[in-house]
């Protein structure tokens, strides 16, 4: 007995669902980030590229919430450096390690971090997006 269809792709996921691609009446903002450099991806910060950057200056945020979905997991704090220049990337700091570790990201993982209610709010839903 078949109760429903397999999903292949966050795009036939239903609107409400926290990893759809089509949320309705919210305005959601994610970049994807592949980790091609393990000391950049697990270590103790993340250059962010040029988009998320841009992103992040416009908010001015001091930190990210970062959660991965799992409520037993509960929210990390990642702090954001900002450079003296806009033009130089951003840098997720200290909590980006432990995230790390508790989501056992790996080289090649593409990472999403997904930011709901445009831009209102630190809160970020970061979750392995592996094509």
């Amino acid at each position: 007995m078949t109760l429903g269809r397999t999903l292949h792709s966050t795009d036939d996921f239903p609107p409400f669902h926290s990893r759809s691609t089509k949320l309705p009446n919210r305005k959601s903002y994610f970049f994807d980030i592949t980790l091609s450099n393990l000391q950049m991806a697990v270590r103790s910060e993340l250059v962010l590229p040029p988009d998320f950057n841009d992103f992040l200056w416009d908010d001015d945020f001091d930190c990210l919430f970062l959660c991965n979905g799992n409520p037993n997991e509960g929210i990390v704090i990642a702090e954001i450096e900002y450079q003296s220049n806009e033009s130089l990337n951003t840098k997720l700091k200290n909590g980006w390690e432990t995230f790390c570790n508790n989501n056992e990201f790996q080289l090649g993982d593409t990472i999403r971090f997904k930011f709901f209610d445009g831009k209102k709010s630190p809160f970020v839903h970061v979750y392995r997006n592996n094509p």
